[in-house]
């Protein structure tokens, strides 16, 4: 984030782009999204976020790839013609994405304006990258898997959907989940890291081994680490063909995005 800071006051100060190239160089990381999360977090603006994380890393050989936040409250009024020019104006600015985040944004998977922001961004090659990690205060914990799978019926079947942390606690429900509908990824960012020792290390075992075509990772910096990342992508990889690797590695989520 511009200011360095996070949703957590005790990452202030560790959030910034020179400390996320640092770190992935380390690492031997060599792509990742950078999202925003709404103007009351790390003094992000919509219009000049983008450009922001280009300019930051134009010298480097890490390439960030911006993802704009969307406030559903914020649009909610647009009317169809105006959410459209919106959508349209963001990937003009640059972004490859947008970020849809139920805690924050106060919504849950059944809302009606859900269908029509996601058909809407992918018109205008923009990937919706929707966060399944629901538990919290308001909206967002009347979500389950059952409004996911609704909302996944109702989007155009040309739209696409990388369902962000795959679903954390119920990852092998997600995998089900993508298994119905294959215009959608499973992303592991943050379970990857956070459960580590759990019984959630052998479904993460499974996905690498058994669905390595349809997910992908991330750190969830900086709450994770890229060297975090790289220790437990080393850890679940063990023993799996390069082809396999590359898929989880960053093939699945540069074919699904149409980004090289």
């Amino acid at each position: 984030m511009p200011n360095g800071k996070w949703l957590q006051p005790k990452y202030d100060g560790e959030n910034y782009v020179s400390n996320l190239i640092s770190s992935m160089k380390e690492a031997n990381i060599k792509w990742a999204f950078a999202s925003g999360m709404g103007s009351k977090i790390g003094n992000y603006n919509e219009n000049t976020y983008s450009k922001y994380i280009y300019e930051s890393c134009q010298n480097e050989d890490i390439e960030l790839f911006p993802l704009a936040f969307i406030d559903i409250n914020a649009i909610r009024t647009l009317k169809f013609n105006s959410l459209n020019l919106y959508f349209k104006n963001l990937s003009n600015l640059g972004y490859v994405g947008i970020k849809l985040h139920p805690r924050l944004s106060n919504f849950q998977f059944s809302n009606k304006l859900l269908p029509t922001i996601i058909d809407l961004a992918c018109e205008n090659n923009l990937i919706p990258f929707l966060c399944t990690y629901v538990w919290g205060q308001g909206e967002c914990n009347n979500s389950c898997s059952r409004d996911l799978m609704k909302l996944l019926e109702n989007i155009s079947m040309k739209s696409k959907l990388v369902l962000v942390h795959g679903g954390a606690v119920r990852l092998l429900e997600y995998v089900e989940i993508c298994r119905a509908f294959p215009n959608t990824l499973l992303d592991l960012s943050l379970t990857l890291c956070k459960y580590r020792g759990s019984s959630l290390d052998i479904d993460i075992k499974f996905c690498f081994e058994q669905f390595d075509r349809r997910i992908c990772i991330g750190s969830d910096g900086p709450e994770y680490s890229s060297y975090d990342l790289r220790t437990r992508f080393e850890y679940f990889s063990t023993g799996l063909s390069i082809e396999k690797k590359t898929n989880i590695a960053h093939g699945n989520i540069f074919k699904f995005t149409n980004l090289s």
